[in-house]
């Protein structure tokens, strides 16, 4: 199936999802319905903002994602693992749908990213990447 011809206000909206919230820290919104060109897309501008660092920490929003189906899951299974090693961090906030939850949970075992945490909320998220980013600053000294 071909993916539809994008204008560059498409490609500024997909730029929107995301962002960098500040030196090492990366937000994520992940669209409602995803695909292989979606997951390219996003992991490839997190590529772009994670560049200038040694390592940094990912907050991803999934409040509104459904479902991806299974080469989308492949996809996304295959990006996470070129950039694992380069994730202090990654904090997943899902609103109250335990079935996503326990999905993340299912994919990052089967990843083998270790440092992950899922929350309710985006403050709550946001609140584990800084506590993990102080933890990692102290370990240093």
């Amino acid at each position: 199936m071909l993916e539809k011809q994008l204008t560059e206000k498409d490609v500024e909206a997909m730029k929107k999802n995301v962002s960098l919230l500040e030196d090492e820290i990366i937000h994520f919104k992940e669209y409602p319905t995803q695909n292989i060109f979606s997951v390219n897309f996003c992991f490839d501008e997190i590529t772009k903002l994670a560049a200038p660092y040694n390592h940094f920490y990912l907050i991803i929003d999934l409040t509104e994602a459904g479902r991806p189906n299974v080469l989308t899951r492949k996809e996304i299974k295959k990006r996470f693992h070129l950039i694992k090693s380069s994730i202090k961090h990654t904090a997943f906030y899902t609103g109250k749908n335990i079935l996503i939850t326990a999905a993340i949970r299912f994919v990052m075992y089967q990843i083998g990213l270790e440092s992950y945490s899922v929350h309710t909320s985006k403050k709550d998220a946001i609140s584990q990447i800084y506590l993990k980013r102080e933890k990692m600053k102290r370990n240093r000294l």
